[in-house]
């Protein structure tokens, strides 16, 4: 009976003894896993906003660069003089020539007359009803961007934007220059950011339309009513991460909102189970 009690007593001491001794080891490994977790959550946000950052960024160089161009234009004797269609062609026509960005330039006095690098225009083509013309003089000498649009000429979903801009001349006449701008280096910079499995970068019009996109299948899809654009728009933040109504389709969002520049630029990844 005794010897029994011993044995009985001893498995006790000896349980004890191992979770005294495992217990630690199990303590650390946890936390081991937990600081690692954390850490590759640290850093998935990290890439996520940088793979925003970079999208964004590659949007404003565009911006920049089609603003520079424009004004360099500007600058030429073609427009400082009383304006002459001939020159003034000829000058765009070498702008398009020698800076990449420039598509479709032209110019148009207030009256309707005007010169064109394209030659696709129809001989009724009026460019002061054009967006581009109209939007430039009511920005009276700050620079125009129009709303994204397909190109009717484009083989692939890509987006243009017009810029445009009134010039004055030490005469007084007025006319308006303007070039389109492909988003097709914004376009090439998202394909080549790296946003984990399942997350997507994707410049989105303040209407809706997806302008450029990792997955190209979204590229013109209008998301206005989805919980993802809505998310955006109905938040104050100009920058962070919110969370979809339908969080059950959505892990985290993130988003850089430019209130005064849009387009919007948004940051999703579906959630993982």
């Amino acid at each position: 009976m005794t010897k029994g009690k011993n044995k009985s007593i001893g498995r006790v001491c000896a349980a004890v003894l191992i979770f005294v001794t495992i217990t630690p080891i199990l303590v650390m490994l946890l936390s081991s896993y937990v600081n690692t977790y954390s850490l590759l959550v640290q850093r998935n946000d990290a890439s996520k906003t940088g793979a925003v950052n970079t999208a964004i960024s590659t949007r404003k160089e565009l911006t920049k660069q089609a603003s520079d161009a424009l004004d360099g234009i500007a600058k030429q004797k073609a427009f400082k003089e009383k304006f002459d269609l001939k020159a003034i062609k000829e000058s765009i026509r070498s702008a398009e020539d020698s800076n990449k960005i420039i598509e479709g330039a032209i110019f148009s006095e207030k009256n309707g007359d005007f010169v064109a690098n394209s030659n696709k225009l129809t001989s009724n083509f009026d460019p002061t009803v054009r967006p581009w013309f109209k939007g430039a003089i009511t920005k009276n000498g700050a620079t125009f961007f129009s709303k994204p649009f397909l190109t009717a000429t484009a083989k692939t979903n890509q987006y243009t934007t017009s810029v445009s801009k009134v010039i004055k001349n030490k005469y007084g006449q007025v006319g308006v220059l303007s070039f389109n701008v492909s988003y097709s280096i914004v376009q090439s910079g998202i394909e080549n950011t790296k946003v984990g499995r399942t997350g997507n970068v994707m410049l989105v019009s303040d209407d809706g339309i997806v302008i450029a996109s990792k997955n190209k299948k979204l590229i013109g899809k209008n998301i206005k009513k989805t919980a993802l654009f809505k998310a955006v728009v109905g938040s104050s933040k100009t920058k962070g991460s919110v969370l979809p109504r339908d969080s059950q389709k959505f892990k985290k969002l993130i988003l850089i909102r430019e209130i005064a520049t849009k387009p919007l630029l948004l940051r999703k990844q579906k959630q993982v189970n």
